[in-house]
């Protein structure tokens, strides 16, 4: 008679993807190249200013809180989004590993943004 043995299984833990300190880090680090490019919209913006033209200062300024905004809004929400998913046990680590990734291209995404409503605004007063 042959024994048979018992089927052996092995539980690996579950890949989770970056852990919440790669996340803060991150969103630091947006956030300091968010800051630090702030200058260079404000240069932008002052170069694109007419003497002539009268609303130019208040659509420079509206787009300079439209890139703080920005600036906070697209480098906190994946940062959100993954302490979310740090309690879920379903959640792929490619949703993780995509959170990282939008939060470093943070600083790129809120200049598009803010250009975007520089030139939609700009449009609409002339």
């Amino acid at each position: 008679m042959t024994a048979v043995s018992p089927a052996v299984t092995i539980d690996r833990p579950a890949r989770q993807g970056p852990p919440l300190v790669v996340h803060v880090l991150c969103w630091v680090l947006s956030v300091a190249i968010t800051a630090c490019s702030y200058p260079v919209v404000v240069l932008v913006l002052s170069l694109s200013c007419v003497p002539s033209w009268h609303g130019c200062e208040d659509l420079a300024q509206a787009t300079m809180l439209a890139y703080i905004i920005a600036g906070l809004l697209i480098s906190t929400l994946p940062l959100v989004w993954a302490l979310f998913m740090l309690g879920s046990r379903y959640v792929s680590r490619g949703a993780r590993v995509l959170a990282v990734v939008i939060t470093l291209l943070a600083p790129i995404l809120t200049f598009g943004v803010c250009t975007l409503y520089y030139m939609s605004r700009y449009n609409l007063m002339h």
